[in-house]
């Protein structure tokens, strides 16, 4: 089966179109085979559903730009696709660093997400290729973060496969579809304006599993709800062993705008009446009102994000007092400056 690469709304409504005609002709022709169809379209539906499914939990620490103990879950998701052959990039979705309790500690905890098949295959199969995968994880953290990451690591044992909080991890993989599953209801919503309704038992299911009916013999695309973007060139190393060479590593970005890490500043100065300060100095090209910007400062750190163009995260070197933070944009240079006092 193909799957549809194109999401625009001329496209749906010209393959809807062959889709429409071929459940039409099904039903008349051969009503067991249609039954068969839809039963099977509403099985993929609760698979492509479900959450991610954590299957291993790594340790290992951030080195820069400050020590922490970090976990990494790896998971399996439906909603990640294979790679297409041994030599393309393994799809990878990942999740911001939080910072969370465990025990006594304070830990930083991150999660990845990867084809259930490339789970199996690398994870658990075959012990080098899961350690393969593991260091490009944390390649792919270093990468995708901007911190520096240990490359010694140990799986943690027992029935332990998981670390942080489960809802949280839930709502920040959703996070990262919400907007392309958004744009994919409304085109949808388009369709059955267009197009006479299916059965009440098979409508929804059919049209949440369009893009993997086939309707093309066009199978270099991605399913439009995780259409993917340029991603990090970091090749699996070949084995002696004539194994099948494996291919890169790319995140996959569920929206059609991936936002970048901007050019910021850091430094510690002197304020008013002596006070120590922290002031961060951020580029934001093509930014052009600070409404645009949404800042949320901690004592440990600072988060940015700038609608669909920039996403910053930065640990603060020293505590600070969050609630007597400034921040000020201009607009003719387009820096945003945040200052912060310390913690006396």
């Amino acid at each position: 089966m193909a799957n549809i690469g194109d999401f625009s709304k001329e496209s749906l409504l010209n393959q809807a179109q062959n889709v429409w005609s071929m459940l039409d002709e099904m039903a008349e022709s051969s009503p067991e085979k249609y039954k068969e169809f839809i039963d099977k379209q509403m099985k993929e539906a609760k698979e492509y559903m479900k959450p991610p499914e954590p299957n291993m939990c790594v340790q290992s620490s951030l080195q820069a730009p400050k020590q922490w103990k970090l976990y990494i879950n790896f998971c399996s998701w439906q909603r990640v696709p294979e790679p297409k052959t041994t030599d393309d990039p393994i799809p990878v979705i990942g999740t911001d660093l939080q910072k969370e309790k465990d025990g006594s500690d304070t830990v930083i905890i991150t999660s990845v997400a990867f084809n259930p098949k490339i789970i199996e295959e690398c994870g658990k199969q075959n012990m080098t290729e899961r350690d393969l995968l593991i260091k490009l994880a944390i390649k792919y953290v270093e990468n995708q973060h901007n911190v520096q990451v240990s490359s010694n690591y140990q799986i943690l044992g027992g029935n332990v496969v998981f670390k942080g909080n489960m809802e949280k991890f839930i709502q920040a993989f959703n996070k990262k579809t919400e907007k392309s599953d958004k744009e994919f209801d409304e085109n949808m919503s388009e369709l059955q304006k267009n197009f006479a309704p299916l059965p009440s038992d098979a409508k929804d299911t059919i049209l949440n599993k369009f893009a993997n009916i086939a309707v093309s013999e066009d199978t270099g695309k991605c399913d439009p709800v995780m259409s993917s973007q340029n991603g990090f060139d970091f090749k699996m190393p070949s084995s002696d062993s004539g194994k099948k060479k494996k291919g890169l590593i790319e995140e996959i970005s569920t929206a059609s705008v991936k936002t970048a890490c901007p050019k910021y500043t850091l430094e510690c100065v002197k304020g008013n009446n002596n006070i120590e300060e922290i002031k961060v100095k951020v580029i934001l090209d093509g930014v052009s009102s600070v409404k645009e910007c949404c800042l949320d400062i901690s004592k440990d750190d600072m988060k940015l994000e700038v609608d669909d163009r920039y996403s910053l995260h930065i640990n603060f070197p020293h505590h600070v007092v969050d609630d007597e933070a400034s921040a000020k944009f201009s607009k003719k240079t387009s820096v945003l400056t945040i200052t912060v006092p310390t913690v006396k």
